[in-house]
């Protein structure tokens, strides 16, 4: 699985990165969705069958583990690289980097690394900061136009896809709706 090491591996690679935000959100949505995808389609159906991974031993389910440990690194290094964000422009700007990321991963289909960049986005300890509070509010209003206007749909359409009443209704009706001849990846939390 992609290990958020890894990132740092892009970065050194191309010279003219220094940080995170210096990779295009599309390719880094790309890496992460490949590494996802690879993932899902190792899982073999034994995996799936009688919850095996919540018992102890974590060999009875290893990719859907995987698949889990996967998501949360995702969470943990989105918020991790907001609140490391010197300043409250800063980690708006870092905001707003991680929802572009989020439009690439819900273009190419992965909703489950789509889930740990929303996990991160309103992780406890980013969601609150002033900053971001009043952030996520302006996005909610949708009052600035062009591209803004895209990243606060896909703010609003996150919150809504994650949202967990009614047994997350919204997100199996979106998984209901998806193309099979794409290669998807589903949040396997609501599976």
């Amino acid at each position: 699985s992609l290990r958020f090491s890894q990132v740092s591996d892009l970065i050194q690679h191309d010279l003219r990165c220094s940080r995170v935000m210096d990779i295009p959100p599309r390719i880094l949505a790309h890496s992460i969705y490949i590494e996802s995808f690879k993932m899902y389609r190792e899982i073999h159906p034994k995996e799936l069958l009688k919850c095996p991974w919540t018992k102890a031993d974590r060999s009875l389910a290893p990719t859907v583990r995987k698949m889990s440990d996967h998501f949360n690194a995702l969470c943990q290094f989105v918020a991790k690289e907001i609140l490391l964000s010197p300043g409250e422009k800063s980690r708006n700007e870092m905001f707003t980097f991680f929802l572009k990321v989020a439009i690439s991963l819900y273009e190419f289909g992965d909703i489950l690394s789509l889930a740990g960049v929303h996990g991160g986005l309103t992780h406890y300890t980013v969601a609150r900061l002033d900053g971001i509070k009043k952030f996520q509010k302006i996005l909610k209003k949708k009052s600035e136009g062009g591209k803004k206007k895209k990243v606060a749909e896909i703010f609003e359409k996150m919150l809504f896809l994650f949202d967990p009443s009614a047994n997350n209704k919204a997100y199996r009706q979106y998984w209901d709706q998806v193309d099979s001849a794409v290669p998807s990846v589903p949040y396997l939390a609501n599976h």
